[in-house]
């Protein structure tokens, strides 16, 4: 899904942490989820005629909904998916690598169709371990006529019911020596960049993306995610205060720009 989904199994969110450090940074972070703002633009899905069409994920995709395993290609994090048909309201996903099930994610829409609640599950993240959490999407746009409740277009907001069940989920530590950049996140990730070097391997991502780090500023770091050698996300780190920095991470697939907290500890 969004940023709230990605930071739990190591995307764009955490994996910009590391660029925010600068000397009087250098310690113990933590994501604050209930701060995260969304770009208005919306999440669009159709599920029809026993095709869902996911046309704003990143990158985008089209499967059949039978509730069976199919393989699938271009997807970062995935070989193979299903999707099912649960009831008029409810839709099941389940997504696979190398013939393991790493993620699972039931979309509900409420019976005035104005609310999608996402319960969700994840082993993605470098150490294995499964992590779980719920996010919630208001309707901006209906789906075709006939089609099922999940489709049409869903903006992300935070609320009441908006959960990460992982405490772990968004610690991390960051360090800087000289011109070096040192990460470790708690779910299992790591990497050391040089400010304006190349691309380096995030250590323990799954899907084997790379990251680049620049300085704008004293308080600004700007940080380029790569796969296979393509940008796929630009992520901007802006210091607040001396224990609050602000992470705003733009999907160039998707378009979307998105933002959150970090606290230090």
């Amino acid at each position: 899904m969004r940023l709230l989904l990605l930071s739990a199994v190591g995307g764009l969110c955490l994996s910009t942490l590391p660029a925010i450090a600068a000397s009087p940074f250098d310690g113990t972070w933590k994501v604050d989820f209930k701060s995260g703002t969304f770009d208005q633009k919306p999440d669009v899905m159709i599920l029809q005629d026993g095709m869902f069409d996911c046309q704003t994920c990143s990158p985008p995709y089209k499967m059949i909904a039978d509730g069976k395993v199919h393989k699938v290609t271009g997807r970062d994090y995935a070989d193979a998916m299903s999707i099912g048909v649960v009831d008029d309201a409810t839709v099941k996903s389940e997504s696979y690598k190398d013939g393991k099930k790493y993620a699972e994610q039931s979309r509900k829409v409420s019976a005035d169709g104005a609310v999608m609640t996402v319960n969700w599950s994840s082993s993605y993240a470098a150490d294995g371990k499964t992590r779980t959490g719920t996010t919630v999407l208001k309707r901006t746009g209906p789906g075709p006529a006939g089609a099922h409740a999940v489709s049409g277009s869903w903006v992300p907001e935070v609320t009441e019911a908006t959960a990460m069940n992982a405490p772990d989920a968004g610690i991390f530590t960051i360090s800087i020596d000289g011109n070096r950049v040192k990460y470790k996140s708690m779910i299992g990730e790591s990497y050391e960049a040089q400010f304006g070097g190349p691309a380096v391997p995030i250590v323990g991502d799954r899907a084997g993306q790379t990251v680049s780090v620049r300085r704008i500023s004293d308080t600004v770091i700007e940080e380029t995610n790569y796969l296979k050698g393509t940008a796929t996300g630009v992520n901007t780190i802006t210091l607040v205060d001396s224990k609050t920095v602000k992470m705003s991470s733009k999907d160039l697939r998707a378009g979307f720009v998105d933002e959150i907290m970090a606290r230090k500890q």
